[in-house]
Order: C-alpha cells, then sequence, then structure tokens
C-alpha cells in the first residue's frame, strides 16, 4: 500500500539536499520502485497517488480503497468547526515532525498576517535546518508556538483542547495522525 508520495516527489526530496535524508529517500524510491515492480498487485488510497506513481513504475495490477469518512461524518465535523469559530482565540493542533514537505513554513507565512484571533500549536520532533528557515519569518510567538516532542499523554490533553486540526503535507495520502484528529473529533 502507497502511503508517502514522499519517495516519488523529487520536487520535495531536493528541499533536503545535502543532508543524509536526501540519499536515504533516493535509496528509498529505489527499492519501492523494485518492490513495487515485482508485486502482484497495489492497493493505492487515491487516483493522484496511482497516476502519480504509475509514472515510475510498470505495476501489474493495482486497486483503490479509499481511506475516507462518510458524508454525514465530515458534515458534523465542519458545522463544529464552524460552531466553534465565535470562540477566541480558536485554537489549532498540527501533530507532525516540523520538516520540509509537512508545510509548516508556508502555513506560517500565509497566516502570520492574519486578523484571526488562533493559535496554532506545532507538536512534533523539529528538523533543525527547517526551523531555521521558519524563523526567518519574523511571526508572532503568540501565534505560533512549538513544543517540540511531547509524551503521548501531553499530545492528546493538547488535541482534546483543540478546535481544529491541521494537516498540511504535501506528498502523504492518509498518515496516522489523520485518524488521530478524526477519533478525536477535531
Amino acid at each position: 500500500m502507497s502511503q508517502t508520495l514522499l519517495p516519488f516527489r523529487f520536487d520535495q526530496i531536493i528541499r533536503y539536499f545535502p543532508y543524509i535524508f536526501f540519499f536515504k529517500l533516493i535509496l528509498v524510491r529505489f527499492l519501492q520502485i523494485i518492490s513495487l515492480n515485482n508485486s502482484n498487485g497495489v492497493i493505492f488510497l487515491n487516483d493522484f497517488a496511482k497516476n502519480h506513481i504509475s509514472k515510475f513504475t510498470n505495476i501489474k495490477d493495482s486497486t483503490i480503497i479509499p481511506l475516507g469518512v462518510g458524508n454525514e461524518k465530515v458534515i458534523k465535523l465542519k458545522e463544529k468547526v464552524f460552531n466553534n469559530l465565535n470562540k477566541i482565540p480558536i485554537s489549532i493542533i498540527y501533530i507532525s515532525e516540523v520538516t520540509n514537505y509537512k508545510n509548516q513554513y508556508e502555513v506560517i507565512n500565509e497566516l502570520k498576517n492574519s486578523n484571526i484571533d488562533f493559535v496554532i500549536n506545532f507538536v512534533g520532533k523539529i528538523f533543525k535546518p527547517y526551523f531555521n528557515k521558519i524563523n526567518k519569518l519574523n511571526f508572532s510567538n503568540k501565534k505560533f508556538k512549538f513544543t517540540g516532542n511531547l509524551t503521548s499523554d501531553q499530545t492528546v490533553d493538547l488535541l482534546k483542547k483543540s478546535d481544529i486540526f491541521l494537516f498540511a503535507s504535501s506528498v502523504e495520502n492518509f498518515p496516522v495522525s489523520i485518524l488521530e484528529g478524526l477519533v478525536n473529533e477535531k
């Protein structure tokens, strides 16, 4: 099953050059191509992933099994979010490693001058070179908070106190953190 497109997105991999992670991703890409080409079949989570990865492979057979929620659940979650927008400040949580393809830089750059009263807690391990880039954005530490790694209990507690779960990865199809957000109705 293809859960992430990162090894197949050179525009994202190149952001890690010259760090060792760049070379690891190239190796993973090579090994995944061999594995996918030798498999009897591949399960994809969406058409985009299937179409993108198929450009690099000769997969014999594949199917799409979408991982998502029904319309009723989505409508219920949207109503909950919009009902909380009158709460000040809006509490937002982003649980993920702070690194290039997770796009925390882009989130902060987009929202740093917003008039909306919010606080975003970025929870997760911090990739220092990327964090250094983020720190050059001149943003308010009152709106954007980086906690680093927290214990599971601390993360769940912060998640439960949040109004909105944010996820801005540019390469992941359906990461575990989205399931965690859904379980907590965020």
